[in-house]
C-alpha cells in the first residue's frame, strides 16, 4: 500500500492502512520550502511536481494507492486514469460552481472513479451526489492519530482556540460574541491577520505549538472553539480534524455558526457541541459529557473503521474493474 498524503497529521486510517498491509509507505506532498515567502518561486514549485509525478507513476501497477488531498487527487488522476486500485480521499470538498471549469474536471473525476472516491463526512458526500448525481458511498473521517500521555490534568473553565487567525475565522459577529463571554478566551495558532488579536478582550496569544504541544495544552481547557464561515460551502460544509482534537482532549466544542457540517453533531451531542451565542447559559454535567464523548468517538472510529473494510474488499476483490 502507497500513500500519497498533503497533510501534516498522521490519520487514523493511515494506522488502518499500515495494519493491514504487509508493505505500506507513505510519501509527504508538500510546496516547495519557498513557496509561502517572498522567494516564492514558480520554477521550483514545478520541479516538486515533476518529482512528485515521477514517484506516482515508478509505483508498480498492482500495488494498491490511496490520495489524500483534493489537489493531489486532481494532479494525478490523468496519471492514475487507467488503474483500478487508487482510492482518491477529498479531504476538501471539490468545485460545486458548474460556472468555474474546475466543476467539470471535478465531476469528471467523480462519474468515473466514483466507487473511489471518498469524502471526509456524510454532509460532504450528500452534497456531491446530489449536485453531480453519481453514486457515491465512501467516508473517512479526519479523525487525526492522538498521543496518549496519561497525565491527570485539572481543567480550566476557560476556552481556546487553535488554528488560523483571520477575518475569515473571526469576523465581526464571532468578536462581539467572544468579547462578550464571562469566560477567558486563549488562541494559539498562526495569526495571519494581528488585528484581530487586538479586537480580542479577555484572553491571551500563546503563539504557534506544534501539533503534539497544542493537544497537550488544549487538555488544560474546559471549552475549545470552532470557528467557520457559512459563507463559502466548504466551510460551510466543514468536516474538521481540530473535532477530534478538542473531543479527544476532554474539551467542549463551541461553534460560532452553526454550520452544515456541524448541525447534526449539535443535535446528537448537546452536551459536547454548544453554540458560542448558548455559552453563557450553558450548565455542564461530567457525566452527561463522559457518556455522549465516548459515544461520539466510539461512532465515528466504528465509521471510519467500516468504510475501510469496504476500501479493503474491493482491493482483495474483483468488485472494481
Amino acid at each position: 500500500m502507497k500513500v500519497f498524503s498533503w497533510a501534516n497529521t498522521d490519520l487514523v486510517f493511515e494506522e488502518l492502512c499500515s495494519s493491514q498491509f504487509q508493505t505500506y509507505d507513505k510519501i509527504i506532498v508538500k510546496h516547495h520550502s519557498d513557496w509561502f515567502t517572498n522567494k516564492r518561486s514558480y520554477i521550483k514549485e514545478f520541479l516538486m511536481i515533476c518529482s512528485l509525478i515521477k514517484k506516482a507513476i515508478s509505483v508498480k501497477k498492482t500495488e494498491p494507492i490511496l490520495l489524500f488531498g483534493t489537489n493531489l487527487c486532481r494532479l494525478l488522476y490523468p496519471f492514475y486514469y487507467f488503474r483500478s486500485n487508487v482510492f482518491y480521499i477529498y479531504n476538501e470538498l471539490p468545485c460545486l460552481d458548474h460556472c468555474k471549469p474546475l466543476f467539470f474536471y471535478d465531476r469528471l473525476i467523480f462519474k468515473s472513479k466514483f466507487d473511489r472516491v471518498i469524502l471526509s463526512s456524510q454532509e460532504r458526500l450528500t452534497l456531491c451526489k446530489t449536485i453531480y448525481k453519481v453514486g457515491l458511498s465512501l467516508i473517512l473521517v479526519n479523525m487525526p492519530c492522538i498521543r496518549e500521555d496519561n497525565q491527570d490534568v485539572v481543567k480550566f473553565n476557560k476556552l481556546i482556540y487553535a488554528g488560523l487567525v483571520n477575518h475569515s475565522r473571526f469576523d465581526g459577529n464571532a468578536l462581539k460574541l467572544l468579547n462578550s463571554l464571562n469566560i477567558q478566551f486563549d488562541i494559539i495558532g498562526n495569526v495571519i491577520e494581528p488585528s484581530i488579536l487586538d479586537a480580542i478582550t479577555g484572553g491571551d496569544y500563546i503563539g504557534e505549538l506544534s501539533t503534539y504541544e497544542s493537544q497537550s495544552l488544549q487538555k488544560k481547557y474546559r471549552y475549545a472553539l470552532l470557528s467557520y464561515s457559512t459563507s463559502d460551502v466548504n466551510n460551510n460544509y466543514c468536516a474538521p480534524i481540530k473535532i477530534y482534537e478538542y473531543v479527544h482532549s476532554g474539551c467542549i466544542c463551541v461553534s460560532v455558526n452553526k454550520n452544515k457540517g456541524l448541525v447534526r453533531f449539535l443535535d446528537l451531542y448537546p452536551s459536547l457541541f454548544v453554540m458560542l451565542s448558548e455559552l453563557n447559559d450553558y450548565q455542564f454535567s461530567e457525566s452527561r459529557y463522559n457518556y455522549e464523548r465516548k459515544l461520539f468517538l466510539k461512532t465515528e472510529l466504528n465509521s471510519l473503521t467500516d468504510n475501510f473494510k469496504i476500501i479493503c474488499s474491493k482491493i482483495n476483490s474483483n468488485e472494481i474493474k
